[in-house]
């Protein structure tokens, strides 16, 4: 008999380029986002900020971003775009 188990996996997101204070997706300013956007050389950072500022509230167990990459790519960030804004955030 198979008896179905259950791993739980703890993700610890990368460190934030350059040596930056990881921005909170939920409650960073739009200016705060803009900026560490535009610090890491992200084209159309205030779009990007905008669109994540409105799209909130993301959820806290949701590390990965599945519903903010999705925002992003709806928008139309490429996809490079969106692993460095992910990685400039936290829940």
């Amino acid at each position: 008999m198979i008896v179905p188990t259950t791993t739980t996996v703890e993700f610890t997101p990368p460190p934030a380029p350059s040596g930056l204070k990881r921005l909170s997706a939920n409650f960073a300013t739009r200016d705060e986002l803009r900026a560490a956007f535009a610090n890491e050389g992200i084209l159309n950072a205030a779009k990007w900020a905008e669109l994540i500022e409105e799209a909130r509230p993301y959820q806290p167990r949701d590390v990965n971003f599945v519903t903010l990459r999705a925002t992003l790519r709806e928008g139309g960030a490429p996809p490079a775009d969106v692993e460095k804004i992910v990685a400039l955030l936290v829940p």
